[in-house]
């Protein structure tokens, strides 16, 4: 349970270094230092606001989880069933059967990429966008697809 004890402590300092460059990145999108084309139209505000929100979203759920690691880090119980849930081999059968891990990782990059592009293109920007939609619905589909079959 110590090596995992110091597998969380990581997760922890590593989420906390997203959630705070996350913190930057929106106040320098707040205050308009980094920012598309700004021509003042509908697409650029809309852009803009899909940047803030996703920024937002990410420090959420990073606070989520810490604030769920560091229960867990003060409860011997709570540690052993947020090992238990990280090692069940059936949620792992499952992850596995519809390719989970590779369409996160995909997915992520997809939606890197499109926040990168859209300081290029805008068509680009939502291709990648709508690319990165898709398959978070293959994934949602194959995942409640195995869960029923297994």
């Amino acid at each position: 349970m110590e090596n995992y004890k110091k597998k969380i402590q990581k997760k922890l300092m590593l989420l906390s270094l997203l959630c705070i460059i996350c913190g930057v990145i929106l106040t320098l999108n707040i205050f308009d230092m980094i920012s598309i084309e700004s021509n003042h139209d509908f697409i650029s505000g809309a852009i803009s606001g899909f940047q803030e929100g996703l920024v937002c979203a990410i420090i959420v759920l990073c606070i989520i989880q810490i604030v769920r690691f560091n229960k867990a880090l003060k409860d011997e119980e709570k540690l052993k069933k947020l090992y238990n849930k990280e090692n069940d081999e059936r949620i792992k059968y499952i992850k596995q059967k519809c390719g989970a891990n590779v369409i996160i990782f995909t997915t992520i990059i997809t939606i890197i990429a499109a926040v990168i592009a859209v300081y290029f293109n805008r068509i680009v920007f939502f291709s990648l966008l709508a690319c990165a939609l898709l398959q978070i619905t293959v994934c949602a589909v194959l995942k409640i697809y195995y869960l029923k079959k297994c």
